[in-house]
């Protein structure tokens, strides 16, 4: 073999080596910024509120062991009140839409320490629920549904949001994120007369 085709050849190999060596560090800057154990920003996680009132699904229905097909059936933000009462509050679509605005630049924690886990453990002082029913309003057939919960810590600065998919464990279904004086945003947007 001559000196110029084991050049080309040599070539050849370095432009494969270079081509895998950076499709390598790609993919693990993509697995690590975009992974499951990566950061979310919220509005890639909480239904925008366009999507929530028109939605639409077919899923496991349990009372029939079959597929139903679930709609939008409303937001509800439930809270304890002074008096230690539990109240909820029906949640308008417009209310949802300012809570989705004023939080939707929010960047998920990328690592959550034990005190964060344990305020949501302690309880919650609020959560919101998207819940959804069955289409048909027939009794043998009828179910209804949450589709998504944000809870609220304790504390007024921390909240957190149930993945759908995931059900292996308390905290592996949920991203959490960290906004100051949420719930008190929360409370003044769902419950503007309860003075939280």
């Amino acid at each position: 073999m001559d000196i110029s085709k084991k050049r080309q050849v040599r070539n050849l190999l370095s432009i494969f080596a270079g081509a895998a060596g950076l499709a390598l560090i790609v993919s693990l800057f993509m697995i690590y910024n975009y992974g499951p154990n990566g950061r979310y920003f919220l509005k890639n996680v909480l239904l925008e509120p366009s999507t929530t009132i028109s939605l639409s699904f077919d899923d496991l229905n349990p009372k029939t062991k079959a597929s139903s097909r679930y709609i939008f059936d409303g937001i509800n933000f439930t809270y304890y009140d002074a008096a230690k009462k539990l109240v909820a509050i029906k949640v308008s679509p417009g209310q949802y839409a300012q809570f989705f605005q004023a939080t939707n630049g929010d960047e998920s924690l990328a690592q959550v320490p034990g005190d964060i886990l344990s305020l949501f453990t302690i309880g919650t002082s609020a959560k919101l629920v998207l819940s959804t029913k069955t289409e048909s309003d027939a009794s043998w057939q009828f179910n209804s549904k949450p589709l998504q919960e944000v809870q609220f810590a304790k504390n007024g600065d921390y909240f957190r949001i149930q993945l759908r998919e995931s059900t292996a464990s308390v905290n592996a279904g949920w991203v959490y994120f960290h906004h100051p004086h949420v719930y008190q945003t929360a409370s003044s947007i769902f419950s503007p007369a309860s003075g939280l």
